[in-house]
């Protein structure tokens, strides 16, 4: 739902209105099982996960917070920090930390956006078909893999 007629300011004053909101209502948010015992297969696989997110910092670690999910991660980086999707700004922040090449990395997305931003610095890119967009819009932005659950995303990076 937009606003049209609504002038910048306006836009802004219902952004941050509805922010407020949902942050003074937002409880705790534990991660579905599938997904924190993929998480946990990954590290047992020593494999090095990162966050790149549209989201703003707040809104990422109250997440975090909330799923007691910081752990997982080596990096996190978010929109606000180093441009928004499909830019690969965060991604190459990401690289730059944890001193890793683009071939030996992996971006997994569940949005168009993500698929492109992979692709903008020619990385590895996995869709799950669990998020966002559905699975032929995944489809049609040409993913390096596409999957169904985290347990196919595990196997597919475990194996």
């Amino acid at each position: 739902m937009g606003y049209p007629q609504a002038n910048d300011a306006q836009l802004r004053e219902i952004q941050q209105t509805y922010a407020e909101y949902y942050i003074a209502n937002s409880h705790s948010t534990p991660l579905f099982e599938p997904i924190e015992h993929m998480l946990q297969t990954l590290q047992q696989h020593s494999k090095t996960l990162a966050v790149a997110t549209g989201k703003k910092r707040k809104g990422l670690d109250r997440v975090l917070d909330a799923s007691d999910s910081h752990d997982y991660f080596a990096i996190t980086r978010c929109a606000d920090e180093s441009g928004s999707k499909p830019d690969p700004q965060m991604l190459t922040d990401i690289l730059e930390y944890t001193q890793q090449q683009v071939s030996d990395a992996v971006f997994i997305g569940d949005s168009i956006y993500d698929i492109q931003m992979a692709t903008a610095l020619g990385m590895t890119s996995i869709a799950v078909n669990y998020g966002t967009a559905t699975s032929a819009e995944l489809a049609a932005q040409n993913p390096t893999y596409q999957v169904d659950t985290p347990q196919a995303l595990a196997a597919l990076l475990c194996g």
